[in-house]
């Protein structure tokens, strides 16, 4: 079993997140401009510990180890859920490659935003590319409280000593299509009443679970093997056609009597 932390969700509510900023930034470990998607609270120090632990699961593994889920509503706003990355978490806990399928526990963070900002939908659209990096930051929001509008200039602060995530995996899930006791299905049941049980039997795997489980045996059990297959010249292509030939036994000894009349 590979348990998570719990003590980012604790840092995330102590923070007191009000909202979700959607900006850009230069980054120079893709030497591109990047989408930024920053969470803006009133604490600091709530925001600062828990990306503390983000980059910590980020040092061992890599920075898609959190989890980012936008879940979408039918009848307007989103949830933002963020947890820990069960195979990555797994890796972590366990330590090295295993067959079977570990149990994997861990906490999720969510927060209800009633709107869904333009930027959002165009980071979306940026996110269908096959290799899209972004920045997951966070922000304090230092102006005052009782006359923020949408109309009001963004009195964002940046956090000293905070180190972004540069991630290239997220998720975006439409109420119609979330898929039961996925993070966004759950993320989209947040408010409405207690969560119907899991299923008690095991799941059916879907196809490419089934794929990636038998790329995972081979990699783990025959490693020299796949490594021989990837590197031979002929691996995927279909075999030369050898010429044989072939004799009938009448036409054997029709040679075999004509080399000894040749020699005697």
């Amino acid at each position: 079993m590979a348990v998570g932390a719990f003590e980012f969700v604790n840092h995330l509510t102590s923070a007191t997140v009000d909202a979700v900023a959607y900006g850009g930034a230069w980054s120079d470990a893709v030497n591109q401009f990047v989408p930024t998607i920053s969470l803006v609270g009133q604490h600091a120090e709530g925001l600062a510990k828990a990306f503390e632990d983000f980059n910590a699961w980020s040092t061992m593994t890599d920075p898609d180890s959190v989890e980012v889920t936008f879940a979408f509503r039918k009848s307007g706003g989103y949830v933002l859920a963020i947890a820990p990355e069960y195979s990555r978490l797994a890796r972590r806990c366990l330590g090295f490659n295993r067959v079977h399928r570990a149990i994997a526990l861990g906490a999720t963070w969510f927060k209800q935003i009633d709107s869904v900002n333009p930027t959002l939908l165009q980071f979306r659209k940026h996110c269908s590319a096959p290799v899209a990096p972004f920045l997951l930051h966070a922000g304090v929001y230092i102006g005052p409280r009782g006359v923020l509008t949408a109309a009001s200039p963004p009195d964002v602060r940046p956090i000293p000593g905070l180190q972004p995530l540069l991630k290239s995996e997220v998720t975006f899930v439409d109420e119609e299509t979330a898929r039961p006791n996925s993070i966004g299905w759950v993320a989209l049941r947040i408010g409405r009443g207690a969560l119907q049980k899991s299923p008690t039997e095991h799941p059916k795997p879907e196809p490419q679970d089934i794929a990636s489980d038998r790329l995972k045996a081979l990699s783990c059990h025959f490693p020299v093997t796949l490594e021989r297959v990837r590197r031979s010249r002929t691996a995927g292509r279909r075999p030369p056609r050898r010429c044989v030939a072939s004799w009938t036994p009448s036409c054997s000894r029709q040679t075999r009597t004509a080399r000894r009349f040749r020699s005697s």
